[in-house]
């Protein structure tokens, strides 16, 4: 091969190096390597702050390793590998560039993720200054209650009736009608519990939400009123 022809083919990639560079930003070096110089391998670099390295300088032990395995390296990039400049560490990637079917150069991108992972620690202080355990209401103990009690911030009075009704069909996917005595004791028991009947109107609003009658409501008032005595 014409070692004139091959530069001229190689630097031909020069405006897609570019042009990658372009759409991932400063913090991603793009460089152009010409395998056939490993001694002056770089012939063009895009973001040099990532890995300081400037035009004319070697391969890198990547590069050296690919023309050490000459054409048992059948892939046509790597992606996404470890790499490092200094103390910094580095994401990777790597596109062989043949000609005839002989690897001649690559297009590497080394992306700088330090910001990204100093952020991500950062996020992870702040989830553990404000991801507390919770613990139960104290005081708040209902034994018909299959799951933990939880504090409702409600705009209305109707508004936490319907929701303490919600909790329990959704609990046990039914509607409000399939409900049974029990489960609408449950209810009444929460309720109770909750101080809701000392509201005004709370029993004929319990009776018509829970579809039944204020004599039913009553009786199953006093029979949860017996059980807390």
């Amino acid at each position: 091969m014409e070692s004139n022809e091959i530069r001229t083919y190689i630097e031909s990639f020069i405006p897609l190096v570019k042009f990658i560079a372009s759409i991932l930003g400063p913090n991603s070096e793009v460089v152009l390597n010409d395998v056939t110089d490993l001694e002056h391998s770089v012939i063009h670099i895009e973001n040099a702050n990532i890995t300081h390295r400037k035009i004319g300088d070697p391969a890198s032990n990547l590069a050296l390793r690919t023309i050490k395995a000459g054409k048992k390296e059948n892939r046509d990039f790597i992606a996404n590998y470890r790499g490092r400049a200094g103390n910094t560490n580095l994401r990777s990637s790597t596109y062989f560039i043949r000609y005839q079917g002989q690897i001649v150069a690559m297009i590497c991108v080394n992306t700088d993720q330090s910001s990204l992972n100093n952020l991500t620690k950062q996020l992870e202080l702040v989830n553990q200054a404000f991801n507390l355990p919770t613990h139960s209401l104290e005081g708040y103990d209902d034994p018909n209650q299959s799951q933990e009690p939880v504090e409702h911030f409600n705009q209305s009075n109707d508004s936490f009736l319907k929701n303490v009704i919600a909790d329990k069909c959704q609990e046990l996917n039914v509607s409000v009608k399939y409900l049974r005595k029990k489960d609408k004791l449950a209810i009444i028991q929460i309720l109770y519990n909750d101080g809701y009947f000392l509201l005004k109107d709370s029993v004929a609003h319990v009776a018509a939400e829970l579809c039944t009658s204020i004599p039913t409501v009553y009786r199953y008032l006093n029979q949860v009123k017996k059980l807390d005595n």
